[in-house]
């Protein structure tokens, strides 16, 4: 019995040395793949962040660029509404210019005999001469300018005596009320 228990032993002892190296190699193939595995996960998260940093710079960077350019369409717009109300104060101007004298008398009394004061009778487009154009042009449906423009002399039936620009009267300065 002695030599069974020996050799049982034996054979225990022979199978322990021979699958221990076995199993050691495979526990430490586990750790290796466990180590790769956190180092390759490492890896991702350094890759994953370093994506989402360049999708942020690119994006404020657009987003600069965008700011830029809408401010100088900006720009470029206020000047370009600047220059076109000089141009309509200009052209308010060389019309103010080019009425005649008489035709602002007669326009004066065509309003006077609407019922809208205009103030003297002058043929000078002063202030009160200017209220009595746009109180007109409300009640007559027009645009309200205070311009005596084409369609306000056209519904009023004033004419003047003579051609835009062409008065026989010496020009005067604007009166004050």
């Amino acid at each position: 019995m002695r030599n069974f228990f020996v050799s049982t032993l034996a054979i225990l002892l022979g199978v322990a040395w021979t699958v221990a190296p076995a199993i050691a190699t495979s526990h430490d193939k586990a750790e290796k793949a466990e180590t790769k595995s956190e180092g390759t996960k490492e890896t991702m998260k350094e890759k994953v962040g370093a994506a989402k940093d360049k999708v942020k710079e690119k994006t404020e960077s657009a987003m600069d660029k965008v700011k830029e350019k809408t401010g100088a369409a900006m720009a470029k717009a206020k000047a370009k509404t600047r220059e076109a109300k000089e141009k309509v104060t200009e052209t308010k101007d060389k019309v103010a210019a080019k009425m005649d004298r008489a035709q602002v008398r007669n326009a004066q009394q065509a309003l006077k005999s609407e019922g809208h004061d205009p103030g003297p009778i002058d043929g000078v487009m002063g202030p009160r001469t200017t209220a009595a154009v746009r109180a007109y042009q409300k009640a007559a449906g027009l645009q309200e300018t205070g311009q005596l423009d084409q369609a306000t002399m056209n519904r009023l039936g004033a004419r003047g005596s003579a051609s835009p620009g062409t008065s026989s009267e010496p020009a005067r300065g604007p009166q004050r009320p």
